[in-house]
Protein backbone atom coordinates (compact mmCIF):
# COMPACT_ATOMS: atom_id res chain seq x y z
CA UNK A 1 0.00 0.00 0.00
CA UNK A 2 1.15 3.19 -0.69
CA UNK A 3 1.56 6.81 1.79
CA UNK A 4 -2.30 7.67 3.03
CA UNK A 5 -3.64 10.68 3.65
CA UNK A 6 -6.43 10.91 6.47
CA UNK A 7 -8.81 13.41 6.68
CA UNK A 8 -11.50 14.11 9.03
CA UNK A 9 -14.40 16.21 7.32
CA UNK A 10 -18.00 17.45 8.22
CA UNK A 11 -19.95 20.09 5.50
CA UNK A 12 -19.90 23.26 6.96
CA UNK A 13 -23.42 24.72 8.20
CA UNK A 14 -22.94 28.10 6.57
CA UNK A 15 -22.66 27.44 2.71
CA UNK A 16 -20.16 30.60 1.76
CA UNK A 17 -17.94 29.72 4.35
CA UNK A 18 -15.31 27.13 3.29
CA UNK A 19 -15.28 23.57 5.00
CA UNK A 20 -12.76 22.80 7.82
CA UNK A 21 -10.78 19.49 7.92
CA UNK A 22 -8.47 17.62 9.91
CA UNK A 23 -5.75 15.45 8.45
CA UNK A 24 -2.89 13.82 9.59
CA UNK A 25 -0.29 11.13 6.76
CA UNK A 26 0.65 7.49 7.23
CA UNK A 27 3.26 5.68 5.46
CA UNK A 28 2.38 2.34 3.67
CA UNK A 29 3.41 0.43 7.34
CA UNK A 30 0.67 2.74 8.76
CA UNK A 31 3.02 4.70 10.77
CA UNK A 32 1.83 8.04 11.73
CA UNK A 33 4.12 10.86 9.55
CA UNK A 34 3.87 14.26 11.32
CA UNK A 35 1.42 15.77 13.71
CA UNK A 36 -2.34 16.41 12.64
CA UNK A 37 -3.03 19.27 10.87
CA UNK A 38 -6.03 21.52 11.16
CA UNK A 39 -7.28 23.95 7.75
CA UNK A 40 -9.12 23.70 4.92
CA UNK A 41 -9.49 21.36 2.33
CA UNK A 42 -7.72 23.31 -0.33
CA UNK A 43 -4.76 23.14 2.40
CA UNK A 44 -4.96 19.45 2.69
CA UNK A 45 -5.33 18.72 -1.34
CA UNK A 46 -1.40 19.70 -1.89
CA UNK A 47 -0.45 16.85 0.30
CA UNK A 48 -2.77 14.63 -1.90
CA UNK A 49 -0.38 13.80 -4.75
CA UNK A 50 0.94 10.06 -5.08
CA UNK A 51 -1.11 9.29 -2.36
CA UNK A 52 -3.84 7.17 -1.31
CA UNK A 53 -7.04 9.68 0.06
CA UNK A 54 -9.12 8.26 2.86
CA UNK A 55 -11.89 10.62 4.15
CA UNK A 56 -14.11 10.19 7.38
CA UNK A 57 -16.97 12.08 7.73
CA UNK A 58 -19.80 12.58 10.08
CA UNK A 59 -21.63 9.06 11.15
CA UNK A 60 -24.60 11.22 12.44
CA UNK A 61 -26.71 11.15 8.99
CA UNK A 62 -25.48 7.63 8.46
CA UNK A 63 -27.45 4.56 9.52
CA UNK A 64 -25.66 1.45 9.89
CA UNK A 65 -27.13 -1.69 10.49
CA UNK A 66 -26.95 -5.32 10.29
CA UNK A 67 -29.94 -7.12 8.33
CA UNK A 68 -29.90 -10.92 8.20
CA UNK A 69 -29.87 -11.43 4.53
CA UNK A 70 -30.20 -14.59 2.25
CA UNK A 71 -26.74 -15.78 0.95
CA UNK A 72 -26.04 -14.21 -2.46
CA UNK A 73 -22.61 -14.19 -4.44
CA UNK A 74 -21.63 -10.68 -5.15
CA UNK A 75 -22.45 -6.85 -3.84
CA UNK A 76 -24.06 -6.10 -6.86
CA UNK A 77 -27.07 -8.64 -6.12
CA UNK A 78 -26.84 -8.06 -2.22
CA UNK A 79 -27.28 -3.69 -3.48
CA UNK A 80 -30.48 -4.94 -5.61
CA UNK A 81 -32.00 -6.89 -2.22
CA UNK A 82 -31.01 -4.67 0.52
CA UNK A 83 -33.48 -1.65 -0.54
CA UNK A 84 -36.30 -4.04 0.13
CA UNK A 85 -35.20 -5.70 3.03
CA UNK A 86 -34.74 -2.56 4.93
CA UNK A 87 -37.72 -0.59 3.30
CA UNK A 88 -39.94 -1.15 6.27
CA UNK A 89 -37.39 0.33 8.87
CA UNK A 90 -36.85 3.54 6.51
CA UNK A 91 -38.94 6.60 6.79
CA UNK A 92 -37.27 7.76 3.43
CA UNK A 93 -38.10 6.79 0.00
CA UNK A 94 -35.67 3.85 -1.02
CA UNK A 95 -34.84 5.78 -4.07
CA UNK A 96 -33.32 8.86 -2.54
CA UNK A 97 -31.31 6.41 -0.37
CA UNK A 98 -27.78 5.06 -0.92
CA UNK A 99 -26.99 1.82 0.67
CA UNK A 100 -23.04 0.62 1.28
CA UNK A 101 -23.00 -3.33 2.19
CA UNK A 102 -20.03 -4.23 4.34
CA UNK A 103 -18.06 -7.82 5.10
CA UNK A 104 -20.10 -10.15 6.36
CA UNK A 105 -18.14 -11.42 9.46
CA UNK A 106 -19.05 -13.87 12.46
CA UNK A 107 -22.52 -12.66 12.83
CA UNK A 108 -25.33 -13.45 11.00
CA UNK A 109 -26.14 -9.95 9.90
CA UNK A 110 -24.42 -8.02 6.98
CA UNK A 111 -23.23 -4.44 7.71
CA UNK A 112 -24.96 -2.03 5.97
CA UNK A 113 -24.80 1.68 5.90
CA UNK A 114 -27.99 3.84 4.52
CA UNK A 115 -27.36 7.47 3.58
CA UNK A 116 -29.25 10.11 1.53
CA UNK A 117 -27.90 10.19 -2.14
CA UNK A 118 -28.09 14.27 -1.36
CA UNK A 119 -25.45 13.79 1.68
CA UNK A 120 -23.08 11.64 0.00
CA UNK A 121 -23.14 13.88 -3.39
CA UNK A 122 -22.59 16.81 -1.42
CA UNK A 123 -19.19 15.54 0.78
CA UNK A 124 -18.09 13.93 -2.42
CA UNK A 125 -18.82 17.18 -4.01
CA UNK A 126 -16.53 19.46 -1.47
CA UNK A 127 -13.79 17.13 -1.38
CA UNK A 128 -13.67 17.21 -5.02
CA UNK A 129 -14.22 20.96 -5.94
CA UNK A 130 -10.85 21.15 -3.18
CA UNK A 131 -9.06 18.17 -5.58
CA UNK A 132 -9.57 15.64 -3.30
CA UNK A 133 -10.14 12.08 -5.03
CA UNK A 134 -10.57 9.83 -1.88
CA UNK A 135 -10.68 5.53 -3.20
CA UNK A 136 -12.61 5.57 0.20
CA UNK A 137 -15.48 7.26 2.47
CA UNK A 138 -15.63 6.16 6.09
CA UNK A 139 -18.22 7.22 8.71
CA UNK A 140 -16.85 8.15 12.22
CA UNK A 141 -19.49 6.08 14.18
CA UNK A 142 -18.05 3.10 12.36
CA UNK A 143 -14.08 4.04 13.03
CA UNK A 144 -14.40 3.62 16.54
CA UNK A 145 -11.65 0.57 17.70
CA UNK A 146 -13.37 -2.28 19.99
CA UNK A 147 -12.15 -5.19 21.02
CA UNK A 148 -14.20 -8.56 21.60
CA UNK A 149 -16.27 -8.45 24.94
CA UNK A 150 -15.86 -4.33 24.94
CA UNK A 151 -17.79 -1.40 24.97
CA UNK A 152 -15.86 1.69 23.32
CA UNK A 153 -16.82 5.06 23.74
CA UNK A 154 -15.67 8.13 21.93
CA UNK A 155 -16.54 12.01 23.24
CA UNK A 156 -16.14 14.26 20.99
CA UNK A 157 -17.34 17.52 19.65
CA UNK A 158 -20.76 17.32 21.07
CA UNK A 159 -21.25 13.52 20.38
CA UNK A 160 -21.47 10.41 21.45
CA UNK A 161 -20.29 7.11 19.66
CA UNK A 162 -20.69 3.60 20.94
CA UNK A 163 -19.60 0.62 19.84
CA UNK A 164 -19.70 -3.16 20.47
CA UNK A 165 -18.30 -5.77 18.82
CA UNK A 166 -21.47 -7.68 18.50
CA UNK A 167 -23.41 -4.30 17.24
CA UNK A 168 -23.91 -1.83 14.98
CA UNK A 169 -22.10 1.30 15.94
CA UNK A 170 -24.47 4.02 18.18
CA UNK A 171 -24.35 8.20 17.62
CA UNK A 172 -26.16 10.68 20.08
CA UNK A 173 -26.17 14.46 21.08
CA UNK A 174 -23.78 15.07 24.14
CA UNK A 175 -26.43 16.85 25.75
CA UNK A 176 -26.63 15.92 28.60
CA UNK A 177 -23.17 13.47 28.69
CA UNK A 178 -25.15 11.49 31.92
CA UNK A 179 -28.47 10.78 29.81
CA UNK A 180 -26.74 10.13 26.85
CA UNK A 181 -24.18 7.53 29.15
CA UNK A 182 -27.63 6.22 30.65
CA UNK A 183 -28.87 4.88 27.10
CA UNK A 184 -25.79 3.53 26.25
CA UNK A 185 -25.38 1.68 29.53
CA UNK A 186 -28.67 1.45 31.39
CA UNK A 187 -27.21 -1.24 33.82
CA UNK A 188 -24.29 -3.13 35.47
CA UNK A 189 -22.23 -4.80 32.92
CA UNK A 190 -19.06 -6.74 33.25
CA UNK A 191 -17.67 -6.19 29.98
CA UNK A 192 -14.60 -3.27 30.02
CA UNK A 193 -16.15 -0.54 28.80
CA UNK A 194 -12.70 2.08 27.40
CA UNK A 195 -13.82 5.83 27.20
CA UNK A 196 -12.26 8.09 24.16
CA UNK A 197 -12.09 11.55 23.87
CA UNK A 198 -9.69 14.76 23.58
CA UNK A 199 -7.50 15.56 26.36
CA UNK A 200 -8.99 19.14 25.82
CA UNK A 201 -12.63 17.83 26.79
CA UNK A 202 -11.26 16.00 29.76
CA UNK A 203 -11.78 18.41 32.53
CA UNK A 204 -15.59 19.25 31.63
CA UNK A 205 -16.81 16.02 31.01
CA UNK A 206 -14.64 14.17 34.21
CA UNK A 207 -17.69 14.15 36.65
CA UNK A 208 -20.02 12.43 34.15
CA UNK A 209 -17.00 9.78 33.33
CA UNK A 210 -16.37 8.51 36.88
CA UNK A 211 -20.07 8.53 37.52
CA UNK A 212 -20.29 5.70 35.06
CA UNK A 213 -18.25 3.27 37.26
CA UNK A 214 -20.86 2.74 38.98
CA UNK A 215 -22.55 0.50 36.53
CA UNK A 216 -18.76 -0.80 34.69
CA UNK A 217 -15.92 -1.06 37.61
CA UNK A 218 -14.01 -2.06 34.45
CA UNK A 219 -14.01 1.28 33.04
CA UNK A 220 -10.68 3.33 31.44
CA UNK A 221 -10.58 6.61 30.13
CA UNK A 222 -8.08 7.22 27.26
CA UNK A 223 -7.10 10.57 26.41
CA UNK A 224 -6.95 11.90 23.13
CA UNK A 225 -4.10 14.34 22.86
CA UNK A 226 -4.75 15.13 19.25
CA UNK A 227 -8.30 14.28 18.94
CA UNK A 228 -9.96 11.45 17.22
CA UNK A 229 -8.78 11.69 14.05
CA UNK A 230 -5.73 9.58 14.66
CA UNK A 231 -7.92 6.90 16.15
CA UNK A 232 -10.26 7.18 12.59
CA UNK A 233 -6.77 6.49 10.71
CA UNK A 234 -5.88 2.84 12.35
CA UNK A 235 -9.54 2.14 11.41
CA UNK A 236 -9.75 3.58 8.21
CA UNK A 237 -6.78 1.90 7.30
CA UNK A 238 -8.26 -1.58 7.57
CA UNK A 239 -9.29 -3.39 4.84
CA UNK A 240 -12.56 -5.29 6.12
CA UNK A 241 -14.21 -1.27 7.00
CA UNK A 242 -17.19 -0.55 5.37
CA UNK A 243 -16.57 1.93 2.71
CA UNK A 244 -19.66 4.07 1.23
CA UNK A 245 -18.04 4.80 -2.17
CA UNK A 246 -19.43 1.85 -3.66
CA UNK A 247 -22.20 1.37 -6.79
CA UNK A 248 -22.69 4.58 -8.66
CA UNK A 249 -19.79 6.20 -6.39
CA UNK A 250 -17.25 3.99 -6.70
CA UNK A 251 -14.08 5.85 -7.66
CA UNK A 252 -12.61 5.24 -10.97
CA UNK A 253 -9.14 3.82 -10.54
CA UNK A 254 -6.45 6.14 -11.81
CA UNK A 255 -4.42 3.63 -13.82
CA UNK A 256 -1.59 6.58 -14.68
CA UNK A 257 -0.60 6.80 -11.02
CA UNK A 258 -0.61 2.72 -10.78
CA UNK A 259 1.15 2.92 -14.19
CA UNK A 260 4.06 5.52 -12.92
CA UNK A 261 6.31 3.17 -10.95
CA UNK A 262 6.36 0.93 -14.58
CA UNK A 263 7.01 4.12 -16.75
CA UNK A 264 11.08 3.98 -16.27
CA UNK A 265 11.38 0.29 -17.09
CA UNK A 266 8.69 0.93 -20.19
CA UNK A 267 11.15 3.82 -21.54
CA UNK A 268 14.48 1.41 -21.08
CA UNK A 269 12.43 -1.29 -22.57
CA UNK A 270 11.30 0.78 -25.77
CA UNK A 271 14.84 2.05 -25.76
CA UNK A 272 16.39 -1.49 -25.74
CA UNK A 273 13.98 -2.61 -28.63
CA UNK A 274 14.67 0.66 -30.44
CA UNK A 275 18.67 -0.04 -30.22
CA UNK A 276 17.51 -4.02 -31.42
CA UNK A 277 15.23 -2.67 -34.19
CA UNK A 278 18.67 -0.47 -35.54
CA UNK A 279 21.17 -3.11 -34.55
CA UNK A 280 19.19 -5.71 -36.91
CA UNK A 281 18.23 -3.51 -39.37
CA UNK A 282 22.22 -2.52 -40.05
CA UNK A 283 22.88 -5.85 -39.78
CA UNK A 284 20.51 -7.54 -42.29
CA UNK A 285 21.62 -4.52 -44.77
CA UNK A 286 25.12 -5.46 -44.19
CA UNK A 287 23.94 -9.43 -45.00
CA UNK A 288 21.83 -8.13 -48.41
CA UNK A 289 25.42 -6.38 -49.54
CA UNK A 290 27.43 -9.65 -48.40
CA UNK A 291 24.97 -11.57 -50.50
CA UNK A 292 25.49 -9.32 -53.59
CA UNK A 293 28.66 -9.49 -53.40
CA UNK A 294 28.96 -13.15 -53.56
CA UNK A 295 26.10 -13.75 -55.98
CA UNK A 296 28.02 -11.14 -57.93
CA UNK A 297 30.98 -13.60 -57.17
CA UNK A 298 29.33 -16.79 -58.47
CA UNK A 299 28.60 -14.87 -61.53
CA UNK A 300 31.90 -14.11 -62.28
CA UNK A 301 33.48 -17.70 -61.35
CA UNK A 302 30.12 -19.42 -63.09
CA UNK A 303 31.32 -17.32 -66.29
CA UNK A 304 35.09 -18.25 -66.02
CA UNK A 305 34.12 -22.07 -65.10
CA UNK A 306 31.17 -22.52 -67.76
CA UNK A 307 32.39 -20.36 -70.90
CA UNK A 308 29.70 -20.23 -73.52
CA UNK A 309 27.13 -20.73 -70.67
CA UNK A 310 24.58 -17.83 -70.52
CA UNK A 311 24.59 -16.26 -66.62
CA UNK A 312 22.69 -17.64 -64.33
CA UNK A 313 21.01 -16.62 -61.08
CA UNK A 314 23.28 -18.10 -58.39
CA UNK A 315 20.86 -21.67 -57.20
CA UNK A 316 20.69 -21.73 -60.95
CA UNK A 317 24.72 -21.58 -61.70
CA UNK A 318 24.47 -24.24 -58.46
CA UNK A 319 22.74 -26.53 -60.45
CA UNK A 320 23.93 -25.82 -63.73
CA UNK A 321 27.44 -27.06 -61.81
CA UNK A 322 26.02 -30.16 -59.93
CA UNK A 323 24.88 -30.90 -63.27
CA UNK A 324 28.20 -30.93 -65.22
CA UNK A 325 29.88 -32.41 -62.65
CA UNK A 326 27.52 -35.32 -63.08
CA UNK A 327 27.71 -35.23 -66.70
CA UNK A 328 31.67 -35.48 -65.86
CA UNK A 329 31.47 -38.28 -63.43
CA UNK A 330 29.39 -40.47 -66.20
CA UNK A 331 31.85 -40.09 -68.56
CA UNK A 332 34.63 -40.69 -66.74
CA UNK A 333 36.61 -37.14 -67.59
CA UNK A 334 35.79 -36.13 -63.83
CA UNK A 335 39.10 -38.32 -62.75
CA UNK A 336 41.44 -36.25 -65.46
CA UNK A 337 40.36 -33.05 -63.82
CA UNK A 338 40.66 -34.28 -60.10
CA UNK A 339 44.57 -35.44 -60.91
CA UNK A 340 45.07 -31.99 -62.70
CA UNK A 341 43.64 -30.40 -59.78
CA UNK A 342 45.61 -32.33 -57.23
CA UNK A 343 48.34 -31.81 -59.07
CA UNK A 344 48.29 -27.92 -59.03
CA UNK A 345 47.25 -28.16 -55.34
CA UNK A 346 50.96 -29.87 -54.94
CA UNK A 347 52.94 -27.64 -56.25
CA UNK A 348 51.30 -24.36 -55.53
CA UNK A 349 51.41 -25.99 -51.41
CA UNK A 350 55.06 -26.73 -51.97
CA UNK A 351 56.29 -23.32 -53.92
CA UNK A 352 56.14 -20.50 -51.16
CA UNK A 353 54.45 -17.08 -52.13
CA UNK A 354 52.48 -18.65 -54.60
CA UNK A 355 48.53 -18.28 -55.10
CA UNK A 356 46.31 -18.94 -57.99
CA UNK A 357 44.44 -15.66 -59.36
CA UNK A 358 41.92 -17.52 -61.86
CA UNK A 359 41.25 -20.51 -63.05
CA UNK A 360 39.28 -22.28 -66.37
CA UNK A 361 38.93 -25.76 -67.65
CA UNK A 362 37.54 -26.80 -70.99
CA UNK A 363 38.15 -30.41 -72.74
CA UNK A 364 40.85 -31.52 -70.53
CA UNK A 365 42.84 -27.82 -70.66
CA UNK A 366 43.38 -26.32 -67.54
CA UNK A 367 44.53 -22.47 -67.74
CA UNK A 368 45.12 -20.75 -65.09
CA UNK A 369 46.89 -17.65 -64.11
CA UNK A 370 48.85 -17.52 -60.72
CA UNK A 371 51.35 -15.11 -58.69
CA UNK A 372 54.60 -16.12 -57.71
CA UNK A 373 57.84 -14.49 -55.83
CA UNK A 374 60.06 -15.02 -58.95
CA UNK A 375 60.04 -16.95 -62.24
CA UNK A 376 62.23 -19.76 -61.11
CA UNK A 377 59.18 -20.60 -58.62
CA UNK A 378 57.20 -20.11 -61.74
CA UNK A 379 58.91 -22.56 -63.41
CA UNK A 380 59.29 -25.08 -60.00
CA UNK A 381 55.35 -25.15 -60.44
CA UNK A 382 55.39 -26.47 -63.73
CA UNK A 383 57.90 -28.50 -62.77
CA UNK A 384 56.07 -30.03 -59.83
CA UNK A 385 52.84 -30.38 -61.75
CA UNK A 386 54.68 -31.93 -64.80
CA UNK A 387 56.06 -34.58 -62.51
CA UNK A 388 52.81 -36.48 -62.32
CA UNK A 389 52.77 -37.21 -65.89
CA UNK A 390 51.16 -34.06 -67.23
CA UNK A 391 52.33 -31.50 -69.58
CA UNK A 392 52.34 -28.53 -68.40
CA UNK A 393 53.24 -25.27 -70.68
CA UNK A 394 54.28 -21.49 -69.14
CA UNK A 395 52.49 -19.12 -71.14
CA UNK A 396 53.56 -16.02 -70.24
CA UNK A 397 55.55 -14.46 -67.09
CA UNK A 398 55.18 -10.49 -66.55
CA UNK A 399 55.84 -8.58 -63.04
CA UNK A 400 53.03 -7.35 -61.35
CA UNK A 401 53.90 -5.88 -57.76
CA UNK A 402 57.62 -6.67 -57.23
CA UNK A 403 56.13 -10.40 -57.69
CA UNK A 404 55.57 -12.44 -61.34
CA UNK A 405 52.39 -13.14 -62.78
CA UNK A 406 52.56 -16.12 -65.03
CA UNK A 407 50.41 -17.94 -67.09
CA UNK A 408 50.07 -21.91 -67.23
CA UNK A 409 48.44 -24.12 -69.26
CA UNK A 410 48.33 -27.78 -68.18
CA UNK A 411 46.83 -30.59 -70.11
CA UNK A 412 45.83 -34.11 -69.13
CA UNK A 413 45.73 -37.54 -71.25
CA UNK A 414 42.57 -36.93 -74.51
CA UNK A 415 43.76 -33.00 -74.66
CA UNK A 416 43.86 -31.74 -78.30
Amino acid sequence: MAEALVIRYSASLNPDQAPQAQWMLVDAHHNRMGAVVTGSLHEASALAANRKVLAVVNGSSVLHTEPVLPPLKGNTKLQQVVPFALEDQLATDVEELHFAIGKRGDRPGTPVAVVAHQQIQQWIADLQSAGLYPTALITDTASVPVNNDEIAILIDNGRVIARRADAPPTSLDISPLNEALQLLIPQATESAVSVYLPEAEYDQHQASIESLRERAPNLSVKLLPEGALPLFAVQALQHNNLNLLQGVYEPKRDRSNELKPWRTATIFITILFCLNLVVTGTRWIQLKRQEAKLDQQIAETFTQGMPGVTNAAPAQARRTFESRLLALQSTGTNSQLLQTLSALSDAVSKTPNSEVQDISYQENIVNLRVLTASVDSLDQIRKLVAAHGLSTDIQSANPRDNRIEGRLQIKSAGAK
